[in-house]
């Protein structure tokens, strides 16, 4: 009986974490929620209101 061979460790391997994620998933909702909102705006009226 001989080795299996797999694949090298040190090999990189690609995913897209949209294949990852079911339709129907949390996580969808989360990335579209962050998506359309204007992050850099948020940050800038924080960063104004904090200092």
């Amino acid at each position: 009986m001989g080795y299996v061979i797999g694949e090298s460790r040190d090999q990189v391997m690609m995913l897209a974490l949209d294949e990852m994620a079911a339709e129907d998933s949390m996580v969808r909702i989360i990335d579209r929620f962050v998506e359309v909102c204007d992050l850099k705006k948020r940050l800038h009226q924080y960063r104004t209101v904090t200092t």
